[in-house]
């Protein structure tokens, strides 16, 4: 069932590109099919008739009800170093086929996530209860955080919170192919929490969108707010004496992304001052190749561009080109709490309880 959704997914987006031209109706109705059997799923989960696993541990889920670009893979790195920072020994689990010694091998999101959290190990696997027992066994984690998990019904889980875009809380409200949803709307009471996810320069929550049967659950409001972060040249010691914002600041660029939103990505760069004379958006975890970036580099000399721009999850896809002709400028998303963090914090400890005396 998850290699039939990735493959959908992945369909979805060549018919959001216009690729194929199909009629609505037959979206709406493949759509309906689809939900029906993924309602039918969780059903099936709920009433015992498909076994469910426990690992040895707490699981805390971080996931969705829409197809990519709500945030999860930052909010699941926020979530892992707020409960680390409680004391609790953590893991991240997310879906991959091999070890993280690539992003070829073990996908862009799980090698950035090892690459950014300090103290927190990742573990990649098909099989996330497997991965989950790795993480316990080998780094006697005592809470797994289980990324892009919402929809991962084989594994039982203590705590899940479930993302929504603020903007387009259920896309059009069908499920896809017609539509954004992975799963029909009544799937969001599964969840033990919503939390609501602005972008930097947008408007705020549209709450009165959410889905039924969520009301009574705490909710809690996160902005996503885009920052460069580093600027990568082509030669050592060629590192600029400023910041990577102000390298950006009024240079014109060539922007690319592979992410399930680009545009908005690439509104992003504007907001930050970068001069956009060309944009390239590619499929969601694109595998770049040499091709690409000699158009990426044709570009940038047709139009006397100065950097390339591109997101920190695009980046480490990137590596193993080596350095570019050109300066690289990426860009990360920063989770800003709209509390400062306090509420979730809070919540996480009342949920979670406190870790054993000497857990380290």
């Amino acid at each position: 069932m998850h290699f039939l959704q990735k493959k959908v997914e992945k369909w979805m987006q060549d018919v959001d590109r216009g690729r194929f031209f199909p009629p609505r109706m037959i979206l709406g109705g493949l759509g309906a099919v689809y939900g029906g059997a993924m309602a039918l799923r969780a059903d099936l989960y709920r009433r015992g008739v498909l076994a469910r696993r426990r690992l040895p541990c707490m699981v805390v889920s971080v996931g969705n009800l829409t197809l990519g670009g709500t945030g999860k893979t930052p909010l699941t790195m926020e979530l892992a170093r707020c409960i680390h920072a409680m004391g609790w020994r953590v893991a991240v689990v997310s879906d991959g086929r091999r070890l993280l010694r690539s992003a070829a091998g073990a996908g862009d999101e799980p090698y950035l996530m090892a690459r950014r959290l300090d103290g927190v190990p990742v573990v990649v696997g098909k099989d996330r209860w497997t991965a989950g027992m790795t993480a316990v066994e080998r780094f006697s984690s005592q809470v797994v955080v289980l990324d892009d998990g919402f929809q991962h019904l084989r594994l039982e889980r203590d705590l899940d919170l479930l993302l929504f875009d603020a903007q387009a809380p259920m896309g059009n409200g069908l499920v896809f192919p017609g539509g954004r949803l992975r799963e029909p709307t009544r799937a969001a009471r599964r969840c033990d929490a919503v939390v609501l996810v602005n972008r930097g320069g947008e408007p705020g929550a549209d709450e009165a969108r959410l889905p039924g049967g969520v009301a009574d659950r705490p909710h809690f409001t996160v902005t996503l707010k885009a920052r460069p972060v580093d600027v990568r040249f082509g030669m050592p010691g060629d590192s600029p004496p400023f910041s990577p914002q102000a390298f950006l600041a009024g240079r014109r660029c060539v922007v690319f992304s592979g992410i399930a939103d680009n545009a908005r990505f690439f509104e992003d760069v504007g907001r930050l001052g970068g001069e956009v004379v060309a944009s390239f958006g590619f499929r969601d975890h694109h595998p770049y190749r040499r091709a690409d970036l000699r158009r990426l580099l044709g570009a940038a000399r047709r139009t006397g561009a100065r950097c390339l721009v591109t997101t920190a999850k695009d980046a480490v896809r990137l590596e193993a080109f080596g350095p570019l002709e050109l300066p690289l400028v990426v860009i990360d998303l920063e989770p800003s709490w709209s509390d400062g963090g306090q509420d979730i914090r809070a919540f996480l400890e009342r949920r979670l309880g406190r870790p054993p005396a000497g857990r380290r």
